[in-house]
This record gives C-alpha cells, structure tokens and sequence, in this order.
C-alpha cells in the first residue's frame, strides 16, 4: 500500500512538472514591442477651404503594424480639422483627411496606445508661392513650422553631431538656386563699380570655354551665354550671395532652415529620401560626380534632375552647386542647438555651404546634414546660393 501512495505521488508530480514546462510563464512573455507613430503631409501646407492628405505610420519593433487603431486630433479646429483615420493597412500606414479653415498653424497628433507623433500644417489664405521684391521668375515656397530631425548621432563627421529635434517658425525658401539669369538682371540694376563687382562674382573666362562664368559684361550689359540661362549662378561670393538677397527683398536662408527645408520632418539622410547614406543613395538622382559619370558636365540647369526634390518640393538641395548660406562656421554649433539655443552664432572666419556639387564624387557629399564652410571671398566654379524669406 505504502508503495503504491508513493508511486502516484510520484505521478502527480511528474503530471505537475510537465504542465508547468508547456504552460507560458508571465515572467517568459518578453518585452513588450516599441511602437512608433509618425505623421506626414503631401505638402506642408494647406489652403482655406481646401484639404491636404495626412499620412500616419505605425511600426512594431520596426516591422509594419497593420490593423492598429490610430486616433487624429488636430490642436486648433478653427484653424485646421481631420478627418478619423481607419486602421492601417498591410503596410502600417493610414490616411485622413485635413481641411484648412483659417489662417494660422495647428498641430496633428497622431495617438496609437501610448505612443504619438505630430506634424505641423500651416493653413494659409491663397497659394503660398512667393517672388521676390521684384517679381521675377523666382519661386520661394513655404516650409512648415514644427519640429525636425537634423544633425546626425552616427554620421562620418564630427561637425554633423549631435542629432536634435530643433521647433523651426514657418518661413519660404527659394525653389532652386538663383541663375544666371536672375543675377544678371541684378547686376544690370545694381549697376556696381569694378571693386564692388569683383567682390560679388568673378567673370572668370569668355563664352564657350570649359570652365567659364555664363555672365559677361558686353557693352556695359551683363548678358547670359546662351543655353545657361536657367543654370545656378556661380563663382559668387557670400557677399554677391547677400547683395543679390538685399537687391530682392530677400535673405540667405539659416544653417537649420536649409536642412529642415532639405530633410522635411522625418530625419532622412537625402532628399528622395533614404535611411542609411549606403542605402540611400542614388548618383541618377542629382548632378554629381561619381564613378566617372558626368565627367566635365559641370552645372546643369535647376530643374533637370527632378529626382533631386526635397519633401518639401525644393529641387537641388543635394547635387548641381554647393549652397551659401547665413551663418558664420562654427564647429559644435549643432552641440549649441541639441541644448535648446537656436540662435545662429554671430562670429567666425568662415560662412556655412550646404548641400553637394556637381564636382563631387562620394555619396556622403550629397547627405542633408553635411556641413562644409569657406571664407566669405570665395568665388569657385561649383558654389552659389537660393534665397529665403521670414513668414
């Protein structure tokens, strides 16, 4: 008898052990998945009385998070109302709708569990396309307020980092570089003397030699060698770059305002966009120099690579010239911003150039955040510049 009770414990507890090894343990269900949420416009703007499409991602560890719940909700309903979103698709991404009731900003929040992401729109009463004071062919379009990545924490440059999410004003930024075209009229209304003259730009070369400015003094007339009309003006100095800004009723655009217009909100590493510079990068899309392409083409006109467009609809934030921009150089200005001062520094030797050239040749060029600089005197074949405007 004794026996036969020891043999059926010995059972149970065998029955036991074995329920417990294939039943889940709380302790053994792992980490709960990291959502993210983040939210896109088509453009970052819309028009009273019109809609714009507001697109909302959802991952899960990273991978797509279909059929998730997302909630939109807009900061100001008398500027700005949205429509409910459905669930996200196969792709983790769902639509709503935005209509613009009046002038002004308001934040969409985008809310999935605990987690949420927001984007700016700017609501504004006609078209924001804006010329210059004197209402030639440029464009400048409107770059919506809110915040945005820039700088990078694990870029190849020292210059580049930290990575912040700085909160930007809106303001309009030129569409491309300003052309030969443009500055020559410039020059015909300003009118400068010689010493003045050559410290805007240098008329280096005559027409059709290889590495020639396109504007030429005929006659006491700047004229534009034919066919380069419509390239961006180049062997400008800072000081021709802000002279031209002052003659339009405009400015150069801040370090931040350049990279915001070129990277939109979401942090990508190229215009077209991209995460990861060896991922990202594509020689087709812009007018660069790599591998032997494009060898001896030099600039190419502003809009002949369209691919080379920011989220923001700029074109040629990546390749075709280098860009002035306001700033003066310093080295750990992006450590400045990371900690909540955004104010551009006031001092240095050199100005801020932005964006790759035609003559450069490795994909880390063409990055957003890539930050290069040059006295102010310089006047080379591959640099110009495109204006800005305060809101």
């Amino acid at each position: 008898m004794r026996t036969t009770q020891i043999y059926s414990a010995l059972l149970l507890c065998s029955f036991v052990l074995v329920c417990l090894a294939v039943l889940p343990l709380g302790c053994a269900s792992g980490p709960e998945p990291v959502l993210a949420v983040s939210v896109s416009l088509a453009q970052p703007y819309c028009v009273v009385g019109a809609t714009v499409t507001a697109t909302v991602t959802v991952t899960s560890d990273g991978a797509p998070d279909p059929g998730a719940a997302v909630l939109l909700a807009s900061s100001d309903e008398g500027v700005a109302t949205v429509s409910a979103p459905a669930p996200t698709d196969a792709n983790g991404k769902t639509t709503a709708t935005v209509a613009g009731v009046a002038p002004g900003t308001a934040t969409l929040t985008a809310t999935c569990g605990a987690t949420q992401g927001s984007v700016v729109v700017t609501v504004t009463e006609g078209e924001p396309v804006v010329t210059n004071a004197k209402d030639d062919t440029m464009r400048l379009l409107l770059v919506g307020g809110g915040h945005s990545v820039m700088g990078s924490s694990d870029g190849p440059y020292d210059n580049e980092r930290p990575s912040f999410d700085p909160n930007l004003p809106a303001y309009y930024l030129g569409e491309t570089e300003v052309t030969n075209a443009q500055y020559a009229a410039f020059l015909n209304a300003a009118k400068p003397g010689a010493a003045e003259l050559d410290s805007w730009i240098r008329l280096t070369g005559g027409a059709g030699e290889y590495f020639a400015c396109r504007i030429q003094l005929n006659g006491g007339t700047y004229t534009v060698e034919p066919g380069y009309e419509d390239h961006p003006v180049v062997y400008v100095s800072w000081f021709g770059a802000e002279a031209y800004c002052q003659w339009a009723g405009l400015r150069l655009p801040t370090e931040l305002e350049w990279e915001k217009g070129a990277r939109g909100a979401d942090g990508r590493e190229f215009p077209w966009g991209g995460q990861g510079y060896r991922n990202g990068w594509n020689p087709d899309l812009c007018r660069c120099w790599v591998n032997g392409m494009d060898v001896g083409a030099a600039t190419a006109g502003v809009f002949d690579y369209p691919g080379d467009e920011s989220p923001c609809h700029l074109i040629g934030m990546a390749g075709n010239v280098g860009e002035w921009v306001l700033d003066p150089y310093q080295e750990h200005a992006y450590d400045q911003y990371a900690q909540g001062s955004l104010a551009p520094p006031t001092t240095g030797l050199c100005r801020v150039v932005r964006g790759g050239a035609w003559c450069d040749g490795k994909d880390y060029h063409f990055r957003c955040m890539i930050r290069a600089y040059a006295v102010p005197s310089l006047q080379v074949r591959q640099l110009g510049f495109r204006c800005a405007r305060s809101l």
